[in-house]
């Protein structure tokens, strides 16, 4: 009787059970999935300790629904929030710290959720390098090398470069402390610009770009030997070398005389009064340079010593010569010709030109032939080459590389006792087309006929003999 009453309670509850559903059975229901948090940007992404950084995304704030600030890390170093965050932008301190960037928040409506949740740190914060500033040296088309730390960004360098005088001047070697870069191959005074190119991201897909100060770029002076080492007063003097700049003065044992400055060459005149002694160039800046000595010889004038007294001379009558060779022509003076392609051109942009050396109408092989400026705009300017040999035909081709500013370029170009002189302008706008009316050559290739003088002429000769004709009917004689 009792197993009786045990299983019909047992029966019972287990009705009561599946009629009112306390009872529950099969798989538990999912939690809510926790927010995603995703960094798109940082930027700038070259930053100073303490400088604020913006970083963008989405998920920062769950949606409204995280339970505190977002927590974010650069190379896993904590940094410092600035003000509020929203869902899709929050702004940091930047510290010492460089590397990945991560966001992490916590979901509180997600109950489940057993850590906060990450986000992706593919983009980069840098930090600055640091570059030493100093005056650097080089001769033209030399090397220069700046110093510094952090250089290469972290092994995230892409790239580096530099500025100077209007020239972009590319990098030989660089690493973490120092970047060798290739001069300028001109004259050059001014400021250095150091530009770094650096990865923002850990898969390298995007770059960003940053420059600094780097000291001031100084071309060095060089000269080479003076030519001739021996001269006379009023004979031109040559030191040809590089790096000697729109001018100066050049100073003989101790005593300036006259000189005429070029970039790649300095002329130098002595004087009636002056000695041998070491020829000392001066640059206008104050830089001085030793550039050999000079044996300065005395004119036939004046030498020294007594002079002999006249002998009066016998009168005698010279027999004839005997018939001899002629003497020789004389050598005929080199002609040098400086011709561009065209006198105007647009600011920045490049003219070639031809020299043509010759003496007699023979052209003139292997001889040197220097180029300078005389004026120019700015000194973004150049000429190639600044000194070169003729070929075989007498020649030289060259190309003017016009400023940036629009002026003159007056270029000189001197080979011995020779010398020509050319002007080109760099201006805005294209050359200016002939003026209309002007008489040009029609579509066979033939100049036009001009008409318009040739009937004039024929139409005063009619004239003049009607007139004659009717004068000699007026005061002819007449028939009684």
């Amino acid at each position: 009787m009792r197993m009786r009453l045990r299983l019909a309670c047992a029966a019972g509850a287990v009705a009561a059970g599946t009629g009112t559903g306390l009872v529950t059975t099969g798989a538990q229901p999912t939690p809510p999935p926790s927010c995603t948090v995703t960094v798109t940007a940082v930027s700038p992404a070259i930053v100073h300790r303490g400088d604020a950084v913006t970083v963008s995304g989405s998920g920062f704030t769950c949606g409204g629904a995280a339970g505190a600030p977002p927590i974010v890390t650069v190379a896993g170093h904590p940094v410092a929030l600035t003000g509020g965050a929203t869902d899709s932008s929050l702004v940091v301190d930047a510290t010492d710290a460089e590397g990945g960037v991560q966001v992490t928040a916590h979901d509180q409506g997600c109950h489940s959720c057993p850590a906060p949740t990450p986000s992706n740190d593919d983009h980069l914060l840098l930090a600055v390098p640091t570059v030493a500033s100093a005056t650097l040296t080089t001769q033209e088309s030399g090397h220069l090398t700046v110093t510094g730390s952090g250089l290469d960004l972290g092994g995230h360098l892409a790239g580096v470069d530099a500025a100077a005088c209007g020239q972009d001047l590319s990098a030989a070697d660089h690493s973490d402390t120092a970047v060798t870069l290739a001069a300028p191959g001109q004259f050059c005074q001014g400021p250095l610009t150091l530009r770094l190119s650096a990865y923002t991201d850990t898969e390298r897909d995007a770059t960003t770009r940053w420059s600094g100060p780097a000291g001031r770029l100084d071309t060095a002076m060089v000269a080479g030997a003076l030519s001739p080492a021996h001269a006379v007063a009023g004979e031109a003097v040559r030191v040809t070398g590089s790096g000697f700049g729109a001018g100066g003065t050049v100073r003989l044992a101790g005593r300036p005389v006259p000189s005429t400055w070029f970039d790649r060459a300095v002329e130098i005149t002595p004087e009636p009064d002056s000695v041998s002694g070491e020829v000392e160039l001066v640059r206008f800046d104050g830089r001085h340079l030793d550039a050999g000595r000079l044996a300065v010889d005395p004119t036939a004038t004046n030498r020294p010593g007594p002079r002999p007294a006249p002998v009066p001379a016998a009168p005698r009558i010279p027999p004839t010569p005997p018939p001899g060779p002629q003497a020789p022509a004389p050598t005929p003076h080199p002609e040098l010709a400086l011709r561009p392609a065209q006198t105007t051109g647009l600011p920045g942009h490049d003219v070639p030109f031809t020299i043509t050396l010759t003496a007699g109408g023979a052209p003139l092989a292997g001889a040197a032939v220097d180029l300078a400026f005389a004026r120019v705009p700015a000194s973004d300017a150049s000429v190639t080459p600044a000194l070169g040999l003729t070929d075989p035909d007498g020649r030289i081709l060259g190309l003017l590389h016009l400023s940036r500013r629009p002026g003159d370029h007056v270029i000189v170009a001197r080979a011995g006792r020779s010398s020509a002189q050319v002007t080109v302008a760099a201006c805005c706008h294209p050359p200016v087309p002939p003026a209309a009316g002007r008489l040009s050559a029609d579509e066979t290739g033939r100049e036009p006929t001009q008409r318009g003088p040739l009937l004039a002429a024929l139409c005063a000769c009619l004239v003049l003999f009607l007139s004659g004709f009717t004068l000699n009917l007026m005061t002819g004689p007449r028939k009684r």
